[in-house]
């Protein structure tokens, strides 16, 4: 599991609901047995979201800790809202009881806020989200929470994490009928239940770490998904608040994405 990287510290981005096991091995791949139908239900739902437009997702999600000492699991929930505009403007929106966290991107500067102790962090990236998204990961080791599903084909992203793949059937969240997969590589599990009919958008989706002690789980409900929504450029667009301070990204180096896990 990542973890941001800014200096001291100071801006703590949830990461998990945003993480996906990594590609499978050339060897799992030589043996991967992902259902036809699977396989066609997530392309089906990555071209869906592909042709938007615009987006917002509201969701919640419950993160598991495991205490080191005694073993014992924990459970503590979150908020997420974000807004998408293709192809270059993205914000998102984490909350915790700890306090917020924010990511703006608006087509030339990518910023990270903390709004409780009101510290900030940006850097110029021109390009469109898909651009903005790889070089937080790969420079800064942020990828916000359900970032997948923010990109161009995220089909194919999904795809890549998957050794095995099942149908289970119907199944409901939050009193919507959808369609639930399982997926599996060697280190960890994930689900995802997809609405039903034509709207195939992505409703929950559970992440199971079995190679961890206690073998955690995120899960994150998306409770409202609006496509076509109406987004002016100034929402994208990060302003100080008075006292607000401006910190400097612990940028990644060589050698520590060379020692990181995968993710």
């Amino acid at each position: 599991m990542r973890t941001s990287k800014l200096v001291g510290g100071l801006f703590l981005l949830l990461l998990a609901a945003g993480w996906l096991p990594s590609p499978a091995s050339a060897e799992n791949e030589a043996t991967a047995t992902v259902a036809p139908e699977v396989r066609s239900a997530i392309e089906r739902m990555g071209a869906y979201l592909d042709g938007l437009a615009s987006f917002r997702i509201r969701a919640h999600g419950i993160s598991d800790e495991i205490d080191e000492d005694t073993g014992r699991r924990l459970q503590f929930g979150s908020t997420i809202e974000a807004t998408l505009r293709r192809p270059d403007r993205l914000r998102l929106t984490h909350t915790t009881a700890g306090g917020r966290q924010e990511f703006f991107y608006d087509g030339a500067r990518l910023t990270l806020h903390d709004t409780e102790p009101g510290y900030w962090a940006a850097f110029p990236v021109v390009g469109d989200v898909d651009t903005a998204l790889e070089r937080a990961s790969e420079e800064i080791d942020v990828v916000p929470p359900l970032a997948d599903f923010f990109y161009r084909a995220p089909q194919e992203i999904l795809a890549e994490h998957a050794a095995s793949g099942i149908a289970l059937g119907p199944d409901l969240v939050d009193g919507v009928l959808c369609e639930h997969f399982a997926f599996s590589r060697e280190d960890t599990d994930w689900q995802v239940w997809i609405e039903a009919g034509d709207r195939p958008v992505p409703r929950k989706l559970v992440i199971t770490s079995t190679d961890l002690p206690g073998t955690p789980q995120f899960g994150v409900v998306i409770t409202s998904f609006e496509p076509g929504v109406e987004a002016e450029d100034a929402l994208f667009e990060f302003v100080p608040r008075e006292g607000a301070t401006r910190i400097e990204f612990l940028r990644v180096e060589p050698d520590d994405e060379a020692s990181e896990e995968p993710s």
